[in-house]
């Protein structure tokens, strides 16, 4: 009986410390500086099964109930990655296969039914961008890699010389083909305070070696960059402070030589102009039509949309809507012509636009929700799409005909 009294004593305790861990997990995630506090969609509602999934705790995958359930009520499956550790930066794909780059060095690749780990150990990656099956780019802490083959499989990933610091990392790649490409790389600048180091990469020589575009000199970490035949060449950044004090969106305009910082206003149809220019932009992606939708935060904190179009005399047409204080960062736009815009963020944010307010979609699979930081979209279809994150890649199927 003594004995019997001591296992229920341990057991009180190890539930006590598993509750005390759980409280510990959320009040750091409130506390960080990039996670932010879980709350609703701004401008929309939210169905039953997404309610839970914006309030409920992150639970490790293998405690999900993956025997039984693999897609959640929208048709967002789950999917089995390789490795224990797989925090998914950056996604893309030829239609067929999917590839995909984690923070710890990998290339996963997905064949249609599986993914498996097709390259590993190359140093923190962070963004992958591609013209077709067998050319690809990817960067990271170590520069560039291309990918090239005879088939898909048989792609391997080999480093390339490219100008400038090669201690600032790649954050994020783009093109609209072969030879047209563009990269990006950015950090604070430890010299000078409230500056960051910029490095603005373009393919040239007809694909065959990188120039360092003179925009490298401007004083702002930049860590995207979005390209498109009607809308230019787009990059963003600031000063790498971390404070959202400072930043810029450049735009090289199609037919161009040179970029221009273009003035991110803030209005919109209620209020006419607001006080809500960007201090920090933490994702964003083109839409139609030369349209860029840029997400982040304004120089006093609030969370933020602008979404902006080339006017008939070139100018740009913006639109802004603010979202709630204690909104998460979202890191990723993607839509297609015409079709529903869909991001995605820290805290398992994924919402779409339907031209009249957001939804949070419906992720979950079992009795507790996900809520992994999700980093980054692609697709070719707007109901054919991949969403990857920390330790998750979910693949938006259609839905098959009754």
């Amino acid at each position: 009986m003594r004995a019997m009294s001591n296992l229920i004593a341990v057991q009180k305790v190890l539930v006590a410390v598993i509750a005390l861990e759980g409280a510990a997990l959320v009040v750091g995630g409130c506390s960080s500086s990039d996670d932010a506090p879980v709350s609703e969609p701004d401008g929309g509602s939210l169905d039953e099964a997404s309610v839970a999934d914006a309030s409920t705790p992150e639970v490790a995958p293998d405690a999900m109930d993956s025997g039984k359930r693999t897609c959640s009520d929208q048709n967002f499956c789950h999917t089995t990655l390789p490795s224990a550790q797989a925090t998914l930066r950056g996604v893309w794909g030829d239609g067929t296969v999917v590839w995909s780059v984690s923070e710890e060095g990998e290339v996963l690749r997905w064949d249609g039914s599986a993914w498996s780990v097709h390259a590993s150990k190359l140093g923190a990656l962070y963004t992958i961008w591609g013209s077709g099956p067998t050319d690809i780019w990817i960067g990271g802490e170590r520069g560039l890699h291309h990918g090239t083959g005879a088939t898909s499989q048989a792609v391997v990933f080999e480093p390339v010389a490219s100008p400038g610091d090669e201690e600032i990392p790649i954050r994020s790649i783009w093109g609209t083909s072969a030879t047209d490409v563009w990269a990006v790389g950015g950090e604070p600048d430890m010299m000078m305070e409230g500056a960051g180091r910029a490095r603005v990469l373009q393919l040239d020589g007809g694909g065959s070696s990188w120039s360092l575009s003179s925009v490298s000199s401007e004083p702002f970490a930049f860590n995207h960059v979005w390209a498109d035949a009607e809308g230019g060449i787009w990059i963003a950044g600031d000063d790498g402070s971390g404070y959202s004090q400072s930043n810029a969106v450049l735009r090289r305009a199609p037919g161009a030589s040179d970029f221009v910082e273009v003035t991110v206003s803030a209005y919109n149809e209620e209020d006419g102009p607001v006080s809500g220019a960007p201090g920090t932009v933490t994702g964003g992606g083109l839409g139609g039509d030369g349209r860029i939708v840029l997400s982040g935060r304004t120089r006093s904190g609030t969370p933020s949309f602008w979404s902006g179009a080339p006017g008939g005399d070139g100018e740009i047409e913006w639109s802004y809507e603010a979202r709630d204080l204690n909104d998460p960062n979202l890191h990723s736009v993607w839509a297609l012509d015409g079709a529903t815009t869909w991001v995605a963020g820290d805290y398992g944010r994924l919402r779409s636009w339907d031209g009249t307010k957001w939804m949070q979609a419906a992720i979950m699979i079992a009795d507790f929700p996900v809520i992994a930081p999700l980093h980054a979209i692609w697709g070719t279809k707007a109901d054919d799409f991949w969403v990857v994150g920390r330790n998750i890649a979910l693949h938006r199927k259609p839905k098959e005909a009754p």
